[in-house]
C-alpha cells in the first residue's frame, strides 16, 4: 500500500472515531490497514535482527514456530530475584511484539546456556570418573606396595638365633634347630583385630598343606577335583586357594574357584585389613615389640587370604604353608578338616634344618587332633617323624600310593612325580568330602577325577609352550630335589616330540639369586642330571632376575660376578654347550629365538627360579 493512501484511511479512521464519541455510539470495527506479519516478514531474512534471533533459535534448538509457540510460556520464576529484576528492567519499554521477541530471546539463551552447562558437567562427571577410577588402581598398587614393604631383610639363619623368643626343636638327629621368633607369633592377635576368632577360621573348612616339593601342584589338583565336584554336585560352591610366591602376578596368590581375585577386590579387602591394624600404618620397625610392629609380608598376606575366605564364604580354603610347618604364619588354624605332608627334602636349611629329620619335624607341626593326617611316600626315617608327631595329636598319619583311579595316560600326569602330588591330592579331597559333604554327594565319581586332571593348570610347573619351531620347557625348580625333576622331565618329554629325523638345537636359560641356597652348587646338580639323563646342550645361556631390557647392557658388579660364577660352574663340568651371559631375561629370551631360528627346531629349558620363569612366562604369552 502506498504510504499516502494508507495516510489518508488512517485521517479518515481517526475522524469517524471522533464523530462516534461526540454522538455517544460505538466507535465503528477497525478492519487492520496492514496484514499482519512478523517482523522477520517485515524487516527481511537479511535483517540483523532475524540473524540474530536465528541464531538464539539455533542456540536453543527449537524452530521459530515451536518458539512462537512458546512466547506466551515464559516462565519468570525460574529466574532468580536478581534476574527477575534485571529481565523487566530490560522489556519494559518496549512494545508488545517486541517483549514477546526480547523473552524468547533471553530464554533461547537460558537453554543454550543449560545445555553448555550439561556438556560441562558430562565432560566434569567424566575426568571425576577418571580420577576415581585412577584412585582405584593407585589403591591397588598401593595395597601391593604395602604388603612388599614389609619383607623381611633377610630371613635369620636357625643356628644363628639365641633370642629369648627361641624354641628348640627335639633332637631327631645332629644338633637341633634354634629359631628366633616364629612366624606364627602375632597371627591370633591381628586376626582378632581385624574381627575373626579362630572359629571363623575354622568354618571356612581348611586342607593345609606342607611339603618340600609339590606343594602348589598338590593343592591345585585338590581344588580342581573339588570344584569338579561341586560343579556336578552342588558341594563344594565356593573353592578358596592360597599359595604362595606368586608366578607373574601377587594376586596369584588368592583364588576363588581358581581364579585371582580381581585386584580391584583384592585392594578392597587388603583396606580393610589395613584399617584394622594401625601398626600397617608405619614402616615396618623390628626393634618394637611384636604386637606394635604388626605382620611381615608372609604374615600378611596369610592375614588377607583368611579375611578374603571367610568374607567371601567359601566352602573348602586349600591352604599352602609358606615354609615350615609347625612355626609357620598359616599354621594359626586351629582345626582343620584335612592335612597333608608332600615329599620331603633339604630345603630352607637355614631355618628348618640341618637335617632332612628336622625338617621333617618342621612340616608335620601342621597336624592337629580331628584332623585327617595324611602323607606322600617318605624315606623310611622321615615316616618314623611324621607317625611320632601324628601320635602327638591322636592321629596315624596315612601315607598316599599312587591312586589306581588317575587316567592311565594324561599329560597333566608326566612327569611321573605329578602322579603322586595328584594321588595326595585325590586321598585329601576324599577325605574332606567324607567329612563335610552331604551324604548324597561324598564321592568322587571316576568323571569327577578325569576332569579334574584335565582341568588342572599350575603355571611354570612342567609346563610347555609351543611358538612355531620352537619348544619352551618351564619349570620354576630352585632346590637340588625340584632341579633334578626338572632335567629328567625335560629329558623325557624332549624324546616324545616327533621333529622327522631332524635333531633340534637344545637350549638351557638358568638363573638362580638367593644367598640362602647355594647357587652354583643346584646349577652343578643341574649340569648332572642333564649329564645322566644324556641330555646334551647345544648352548647355556645364564642371565638375571631383571625383567627390563633398558640401559647400555651393564650388569652390577654382583650379578656380574654370579653369572662369572656359573660360567665356570658349567665349563667345569661334564655337560655340555656354548655358554653366553644376558645382562636381563628379555635379551635372554631374544639371544635364544635367534639361535633357535637357525635350526630345523629348538628345544629351550628355562629353570632355576620363579623369578626366572614368571617373566619368561609374561614375555613368550605377550
Amino acid at each position: 500500500m502506498h504510504a499516502d493512501k494508507l495516510y489518508h484511511q488512517m485521517l479518515d479512521r481517526e475522524a469517524a472515531a471522533e464523530k462516534a464519541r461526540e454522538e455517544g455510539v460505538e466507535a465503528p470495527v477497525e478492519v487492520p490497514l496492514i496484514e499482519e506479519r512478523s517482523t522477520t516478514q517485515a524487516l527481511g531474512e537479511d535483517s540483523a535482527w532475524a540473524k540474530a534471533r536465528q541464531r538464539a533459535l539455533q542456540m536453543s534448538g527449537k524452530s521459530g514456530a515451536a518458539a512462537d509457540a512458546q512466547a506466551g510460556e515464559f516462565d519468570l520464576s525460574m529466574y532468580s530475584l536478581e534476574r527477575q529484576k534485571q529481565i523487566r528492567e530490560q522489556i519494559k519499554d518496549l512494545n508488545p511484539r517486541e517483549r514477546e521477541l526480547e523473552l524468547q530471546l533471553i530464554a533461547a539463551e537460558t537453554r543454550s546456556q543449560i545445555e553448555y552447562a550439561q556438556q560441562i558437567k558430562a565432560a566434569l562427571d567424566a575426568e571425576r570418573a577418571g580420577r576415581l577410577d585412577r584412585r582405584e588402581r593407585g589403591k591397588e598398587t598401593a595395597a601391593i606396595n604395602i604388603i612388599e614393604s614389609r619383607k623381611r631383610i633377610r630371613r635369620p639363619n636357625a643356628a644363628s638365633l639365641h633370642d629369648a623368643t627361641d624354641e628348640q626343636v627335639p633332637k631327631l638327629s645332629g644338633t637341633p634347630d634354634l629359631r628366633g621368633t616364629p612366624s606364627i607369633a602375632g597371627m591370633s592377635n591381628w586376626l582378632q583385630a581385624i574381627g575373626h576368632s579362630a572359629e571363623d577360621i575354622n568354618k571356612v573348612n581348611v586342607i593345609h598343606v606342607a611339603g618340600t616339593k609339590g606343594k602348589g601342584s598338590t593343592c591345585a589338583f585338590i581344588e580342581s577335583f573339588l570344584r569338579t565336584h561341586g560343579a556336578r554336585t552342588g558341594y563344594p560352591k565356593k573353592t578358596g586357594l592360597y599359595t604362595s610366591p606368586h608366578l607373574m602376578a601377587p594376586e596369584e596368590r588368592i583364588r576363588i574357584n581358581m581364579q585371582p581375585l580381581e585386584r580391584g577386590l583384592l585392594a578392597k579387602y587388603f583396606f580393610e585389613v589395613y584399617d584394622s591394624l594401625p601398626q600397617l600404618h608405619s614402616v615396618y620397625d623390628p626393634s618394637k615389640e611384636l604386637i606394635q610392629r604388626g605382620p611381615r609380608t608372609l604374615q600378611l598376606w596369610a592375614l588377607l587370604a583368611f579375611h578374603i575366605f571367610i568374607r567371601e564364604g567359601v566352602d573348602v580354603a586349600i591352604i599352602e604353608t609358606h615354609h615350615g610347618g609347625e612355626y609357620d604364619a598359616t599354621n594359626v588354624i586351629q582345626k582343620p578338616m584335612v592335612t597333608a605332608i608332600t615329599a620331603l627334602g633339604m630345603d630352607h636349611i637355614a631355618q628348618l634344618g640341618p637335617t632332612i629329620e628336622n625338617i621333617a619335624w618342621h612340616k608335620s607341626g601342621i597336624f592337629k587332633r580331628g584332623a585327617v593326617a595324611l602323607s606322600a611316600r617318605q624315606d623310611q626315617s622321615l615316616e618314623e617323624v611324621l607317625q611320632k608327631r601324628s601320635a602327638e595329636h591322636d592321629q596315624v598319619v596315612k601315607f598316599v600310593d599312587e591312586d589306581e583311579r588317575l587316567p592311565k595316560v594324561a599329560l597333566k600326569l608326566e612327569p611321573k612325580v605329578q602322579r603322586k602330588n595328584a594321588s595326595l591330592a585325590l586321598a585329601a579331597a576324599d577325605a574332606f568330602l567324607h567329612k563335610t559333604a552331604p551324604q548324597r554327594c561324598s564321592d568322587l565319581s571316576p568323571a569327577d577325577i578325569e576332569t579334574g586332571v584335565a582341568q588342572w593348570t599350575w603355571p611354570g610347573r612342567f609346563q610347555v609352550v609351543t611358538q612355531e619351531r620352537s619348544t619352551w620347557f618351564l619349570d620354576a625348580a630352585h632346590n637340588d630335589m625340584s632341579i633334578a625333576l626338572a632335567a629328567e622331565w625335560f629329558a623325557e618329554a624332549g624324546k616324545k616330540i616327533d621333529y622327522r629325523g631332524a635333531e633340534p638345537l637344545r637350549i638351557l636359560i638358568f638363573a638362580h639369586i638367593n644367598e640362602l641356597r647355594d647357587a652354583e652348587q643346584l646349577l652343578d646338580n643341574l649340569a648332572h642330571a642333564l649329564f645322566k639323563h644324556e641330555v646334551r646342550m647345544d648352548h647355556v645361556i645364564f642371565t638375571t632376575y631383571e625383567e627390563q631390557d633398558e640401559g647400555d647392557g651393564h650388569v652390577g658388579d654382583w650379578s656380574g660376578a654370579g653369572l662369572a660364577a656359573f660360567s665356570k660352574v658349567w665349563k667345569s663340568s661334564k655337560a655340555s654347550g656354548r655358554v653366553t651371559e644376558a645382562v636381563n631375561i628379555p635379551r635372554a629370551l631374544s639371544y635364544a629365538r635367534d639361535l633357535a631360528a637357525k635350526g630345523p627346531a629348538a628345544q629351550i629349558l628355562i629353570t632355576g627360579s620363579q623369578h626366572l620363569v614368571g617373566p619368561s612366562l609374561r614375555i613368550l604369552q605377550s
